[in-house]
């Protein structure tokens, strides 16, 4: 492995790790705000299930993006990638705060949420060409 190969790695398991902690972060406000809703009586205590699926969704699409080369090369598989990251580390989190109490349901909608979210956010990076538009472009050129 060469000085560029090796260069290439480190940069992209550095974008990951910032995209993660940035992603995470954002949730993490994200949650303080849903919870401060919830505490003023703005959102029912029946509905925080799916305010927590829709904040991890949210920062999983985030982290999704930021994971993603500016080039757009590998979309999919960097959110993928950031999407499994960030469903591990969430789960890894309930566990050590709730005291091993996360349920079987729960995990499963974090696992999902996280996935999917992820790979949202990979593909609203994906570099594609408008066919049409250029097809209309060269026959107004000729």
């Amino acid at each position: 492995m060469n000085a560029a190969q090796t260069k290439t790695k480190n940069t992209a398991a550095r974008r990951y790790l910032m995209s993660l902690l940035i992603g995470l972060c954002i949730t993490a406000a994200m949650l303080a705000g849903v919870s401060m809703l919830f505490s003023a009586g703005k959102i029912g205590y029946d509905s925080a299930g799916e305010a927590v699926i829709v904040v991890n969704f949210i920062g999983a699409t985030l982290t999704g993006i930021m994971a993603v080369d500016r080039k757009g090369g590998g979309a999919m598989k960097a959110g993928l990638i950031s999407g499994g990251a960030y469903m591990i580390i969430l789960l890894l989190l309930g566990l050590i705060f709730c005291k091993g109490s996360v349920s079987g349901s729960e995990a499963v909608r974090i696992i999902i949420c996280s996935v999917c979210g992820g790979a949202f956010g990979g593909a609203l990076c994906l570099k594609r060409g408008n066919k049409k538009l250029h097809k209309k472009i060269r026959q107004i050129k000729r």
